[in-house]
């Protein structure tokens, strides 16, 4: 299931970025001078514009499996932590 969450992440990207630039090279009518001029345009999304609910998954219950798996995932990487990495965190 973790698994599924990283492969998720790339297509929200792509859409997230497809959705907030304007590329001359994503556009179709694109001639090969426009692909020399930077654009500058930026579109924000508004909050109604794209339904994340839709795109995430809802978090796991509290007392399922994975979420212990994940507790426990946790717990081994905190216990097994060297002297090092405590003192980077």
């Amino acid at each position: 299931m973790r698994l599924v969450k990283w492969l998720m992440l790339p297509a929200i990207f792509l859409v997230c970025a497809t959705l907030l630039t304007d590329s001359p090279a994503a556009r179709s009518d694109a001639g090969a001078s426009d692909m020399s001029k930077p654009t500058n345009h930026f579109y924000f999304l508004t909050p109604g514009s794209i339904d994340f609910k839709t795109l995430l998954m809802p978090p796991p219950a509290n007392n399922s499996a994975q979420t212990r798996d994940e507790i426990a995932w946790m717990l081994e990487l905190q216990n097994t932590r060297t002297p090092a990495q405590i003192a980077r965190a």
